[in-house]
């Protein structure tokens, strides 16, 4: 069901939860080094909004922001792809293949643009 958008926080009446909104993510996380290297390597403004929305969601589903995620790729570039399958298979609930796949393919991409390689798309 739709939220209530309350100062970009936008709340879920039926789970209790709290969600970044747009303006909040962007405010904290658009200058991150991250994301400033994926957005310059994305000259689209459609695919950039696909893109935000993708990572928008991701972040309010893993509670991580977009630098943790690279740090953990890092690390070990199996456990960053371990949450991005993760996500493609619980974080896009309600969600169609293809719509899950852009958000996979989304994510893919911003690995990427850190120097972050990872492998195929999951299995549906």
């Amino acid at each position: 069901s739709p939220g209530i958008t309350f100062f970009s926080l936008v709340f879920i009446p039926d789970s209790g939860l709290f969600l970044l909104g747009r303006v909040e993510f962007l405010a904290m996380y658009g200058r991150q080094p991250s994301m400033v290297r994926w957005f310059g390597n994305v000259p689209s403004p459609s695919t950039q909004r696909t893109y935000l929305w993708a990572m928008e969601r991701f972040v309010n589903f893993s509670d991580m922001s977009p630098d943790d995620l690279v740090r953990i790729g890092e690390a070990n570039s199996e456990n960053a792809h371990d949450l991005l399958k993760h996500f493609y298979s619980t974080g896009c609930g309600g969600l169609s293949s293809r719509t899950r796949f852009t958000a996979y393919q989304a994510l893919r991409s911003f690995l990427g643009a850190n120097r972050v390689r990872v492998g195929r798309k999951p299995a549906a």
